[in-house]
């Protein structure tokens, strides 16, 4: 079974055993970072050449950890992230995309999880990056 849906500037794709074919498909000619938990091994060895990798460790994420993977990823200024792994790395990897286009609502919204649980987020910018998430 698979599925892909599409919801602002987020794909969600999901299936049995799909992360690698998603991720060919999802990067194949693009600059692309793909965000995979640290324990997924090596899922992005042979991507291609525009394709930068960064692990997280899943266990070990927090607000500052998503404000350093933001900061890398507007210098890496990619066409879409692609995160792969369970909740933590693809909240991670959404939330800090935003920094991508507009790194001020990024560190808006992460300064407000100091005081609640629950951040509303504005609108994505119109040239924010696509980000897809491979459970």
């Amino acid at each position: 079974m698979r599925a892909a849906v599409t919801r602002r500037r987020t794909t969600l794709v999901a299936g049995s055993s799909i992360a690698r074919s998603a991720c060919n498909r999802w990067v194949a000619g693009r600059r692309a970072v793909v965000v995979a938990d640290a324990g997924l091994g090596g899922l992005v060895e042979g991507l291609g050449r525009f394709v930068t990798a960064v692990p997280l460790d899943a266990g070990h994420v927090d607000a500052e950890t998503v404000r350093d993977l933001g900061v890398r990823l507007r210098a890496l200024r990619p066409e879409v992230v692609v995160a792969v792994g369970g909740g933590t790395v693809l909240d991670a990897a959404t939330i800090a995309a935003i920094g991508v286009a507009a790194p001020a609502t990024l560190s808006w919204a992460l300064d407000r999880t100091e005081r609640a649980a629950v951040v509303s987020l504005p609108a994505p910018e119109p040239d924010a990056v696509e980000v897809v998430a491979v459970p």
